[in-house]
C-alpha cells in the first residue's frame, strides 16, 4: 500500500513539474504558443510543443527516478 501512495505522490509531483516547465517555456518564447495552436491552427507549433513536453517529461522522470 505504501508503494501505491508513493507512486501517486510522485505522479502528481511529475505533473506539477511538467506544468511549471510548460509555463516557463511559454513565458520564454517570443510568441503565444496557445494562440498559434488553437486559434491559428498551426500544426507545426503543436508538434513542436508536444516534443518539448515529451523531452521535459523524460528529464523529470530521470530526476524523480534517480
Amino acid at each position: 500500500m505504501d508503494n501505491l501512495l508513493l507512486a501517486i505522490g510522485y505522479g502528481f509531483l511529475g505533473m506539477i513539474m511538467l506544468f511549471m516547465g510548460y509555463k516557463i517555456f511559454d513565458w520564454l518564447i517570443p510568441y503565444n504558443i496557445q494562440q498559434e495552436i488553437f486559434e491559428n491552427k498551426n500544426v507545426a507549433a503543436a508538434v513542436f510543443m508536444g516534443l518539448v513536453l515529451v523531452a521535459m517529461a523524460i528529464i523529470i522522470l530521470g530526476g524523480i527516478h534517480g
